[in-house]
């Protein structure tokens, strides 16, 4: 099974207000891709219930509202999109952070469709801390620059449409379907999912309107044999890598033309996203556990039938009395289903 840290949290809403997705680390963006704790930040429409609602329970009458004013947001900007952006790449044999660089850029004002891609990133950590950084050349490394005009509670659906892109790069280049794990990860299911690739997102907000948003992806690509001293000792069992599943080498350059060309189709038709999302999202119909941290480090759980996702982003899931939860936060580990 596998583990990942999901928070959400409001942020002021004023002119320099930021919203994040990212690892645990101040400069947590993708050296090595594994099962990383992500941290995801956002601004929930006003009135929406983060509490247990009952299977069959109505909606309030703002998250009502919301639901409904979504598809017309999404169409809205999606007509704006329907040019689709003009990539404009920029290759860089080392950096700290991609995500950084191209946040930076954005807030002195550069264009939609920057895109930075990086042979090698120093300032990359996983899970608890810990560090390695993947050999230059062994994994795609890439952030974009998006400039969708949404409302900040739908900076979800963006970064979902990264994640479906980066999955369909994977299956044309590849040759292989991977899975979607939930919020943003994507893994290659079996007895144990194995993570590819991660994405990271960093946004700036401003009258609850996303202004910029940089979305990083980070998916390994070429790795050494597991079988080798060469492969990351700490990564056995728990990650994997396009040639490793493919049998074959697989083109860096070709697998970033392809995430691009996938990613600006479905920026160009944002409504269909969430549908697509779920249908590729391999956490639904999983039973889970979803731990929810505590001040004191004991926290509540709850094991349950992972059901849907809903249209703010999060996780629903089904307990064994048949009462629904949404989760926006907590610790949420794929189980083997009985």
């Amino acid at each position: 099974m596998q583990r990942v840290t999901v928070e959400f949290r409001v942020h002021g809403d004023g002119p320099d207000a930021h919203l994040s997705t990212r690892a645990h680390d101040a400069h947590g963006d993708f050296a090595a891709v594994r099962d990383q704790d992500l941290r995801e930040q956002w601004t929930p429409p006003c009135g929406t219930e983060l509490d247990d609602r009952s299977r069959g329970a109505s909606l309030p009458r703002s998250n009502r509202a919301a639901s409904a004013q979504a598809p017309r947001i999404l169409r809205a900007v999606s007509e704006r999109a329907a040019t689709r952006p003009v990539w404009r790449v920029r290759r860089l044999t080392s950096v700290d952070s991609t995500n950084r660089l191209v946040l930076d850029e954005a807030r002195r004002g550069e264009p939609e469709g920057l895109v930075v891609v990086a042979d090698q990133q120093t300032a990359g950590r996983g899970r608890h801390g810990r560090q390695w950084i993947a050999p230059p050349g062994s994994s795609l490394l890439v952030s974009v620059l998006l400039r969708p005009g949404l409302p900040a509670e739908r900076a979800h659906v963006v970064t979902a449409a990264a994640g479906l892109a980066v999955a369909a790069a994977v299956e044309r280049v590849a040759g292989f379907e991977p899975a979607l794990k939930w919020p943003n990860d994507l893994v290659v299911t079996g007895d144990d999912d194995l993570k590819l690739a991660g994405l990271l997102a960093d946004a700036e907000v401003a009258g609850g309107e996303l202004r910029a948003l940089v979305i990083g992806v980070g998916c390994n690509v070429r790795w050494p044999d597991p079988a080798t001293s060469a492969f990351p000792e700490d990564l056995r069992g728990t990650a994997t890598a396009c040639n490793l599943v493919s049998g074959r080498a697989v083109d860096l350059d070709d697998l970033l033309q392809a995430f691009l060309d996938e990613l600006a189709a479905r920026y160009a038709t944002l409504p269909a996203v969430p549908g697509e999302y779920r249908a590729r999202l391999a956490t639904i119909g999983r039973r889970v556990r979803v731990e929810k941290a505590s001040a004191t480090g004991d926290g509540d759980a709850l094991e349950g039938l992972a059901v849907d996702v809903d249209d703010a982003g999060r996780l629903v899931v089904r307990d064994d009395h048949g009462t629904d939860h949404t989760f926006a936060v907590g610790d949420v580990i794929h189980l083997r289903n009985a």
